[in-house]
């Protein structure tokens, strides 16, 4: 007797439970109403179905990274619709690099030139420091296919000291004789700033030619002029004791750091006298660039014996 009762009780219970799950034994089968702001209210869950971006049991929490597709660039993180940018970037979604932070975008491997592309202009790049000079020229239209730019020492070579430039009434084999102002159309030994405001385009003197010619000086083994010190070395000789990337700048280089360098108060350069370039104007001369601030900026052609200050540069 008592096991039927307990049979009985069981198949109460099931009834009792597939009553619970069947649609035909609830007596409400409607959801309470509540506000989704614009979604869909779920009629077996009875809960709003958000859409992307949305949440919340109303959907009243917006998410505006995703509802305005804000795209955050260079590693940058987006909170409550903007993005929060790492060092070195900026703009609405990062994609622009820092004006104020060229330093530390070339410490993180940027080269000058991706700066420059990146948005930053060519005054918040030239005097930085960059492989062990001051960037003192961006190739930006890629007119020279074998560098990117030019870096200079950032202070005079051998301090006070001046040196002449050697080979004296040598004309030297591989050197062209450089006798136009950096304009290609003046025929002078001396060119006035007016005369050489674009690129210098002459060989010899262009911007690249630098490396070849203070090679060029040393193969031929150019001694100084000073009877009093003849071991005292030559100009292209102070520079490429710097390491065998540095170099003896070629005149359009030279005026490269002089521009984009010195003028605007980068490095320590004097500017009493001038300095030697290794563009060869004949034998006995030359070309130099005066930095000067008080007599006017000019290069000339000048006695291979005379002394001059020196600054080395080097391509990247």
């Amino acid at each position: 007797m008592k096991m039927k009762k307990n049979r009985y009780l069981l198949g109460l219970c099931s009834l009792l439970t597939l009553c619970l799950l069947s649609e035909s034994c609830r007596t409400d089968k409607s959801c309470p109403e509540i506000e989704c702001n614009g979604a869909i209210q779920n009629a077996e869950t009875c809960l709003c179905d958000c859409p992307e971006g949305y949440s919340g049991a109303n959907c009243e929490q917006e998410n505006l990274c995703i509802t305005q597709e804000v795209d955050c660039q260079n590693g940058g993180t987006c909170a409550n619709g903007i993005c929060d940018c790492p060092e070195g970037f900026i703009g609405a979604h990062c994609e622009l690099l820092d004006s104020n932070r060229v330093e530390f975008l070339l410490e993180q491997g940027y080269t000058p030139k991706e700066i420059y592309e990146g948005g930053v202009p060519l005054h918040h790049i030239y005097g930085k420091l960059y492989k062990r000079g001051l960037i003192c020229f961006v190739d930006i239209h890629d007119e020279y296919p074998d560098l990117e730019g030019l870096v200079a020492w950032p202070e005079n070579l051998g301090g006070l000291n001046r040196f002449d430039w050697g080979c004296g009434a040598e004309n030297l084999p591989g050197l062209n004789d450089v006798t136009l102002c950096p304009d290609s159309i003046t025929t002078s030994h001396l060119c006035f700033f007016d005369q050489w405001l674009e690129d210098d385009r002459i060989l010899g003197a262009r911007i690249g030619d630098g490396a070849g010619n203070t090679d060029r000086i040393l193969e031929e083994m150019c001694q100084t002029s000073n009877w009093h010190n003849p071991n005292r070395p030559v100009a292209a000789q102070i520079c490429r004791e710097l390491g065998p990337d540095w170099h003896l700048p070629s005149r359009g280089e030279l005026i490269k750091v002089h521009v984009n360098l010195q003028r605007n108060g980068f490095g320590f350069y004097e500017t009493t006298f001038p300095y030697w370039s290794s563009t060869e104007y004949n034998n006995v001369a030359a070309w130099r660039v005066s930095f000067s601030e008080t007599t006017g900026t000019e290069t000339a052609a000048s006695n291979k014996a005379n002394t001059h200050n020196i600054c080395a540069v080097r391509t990247f």
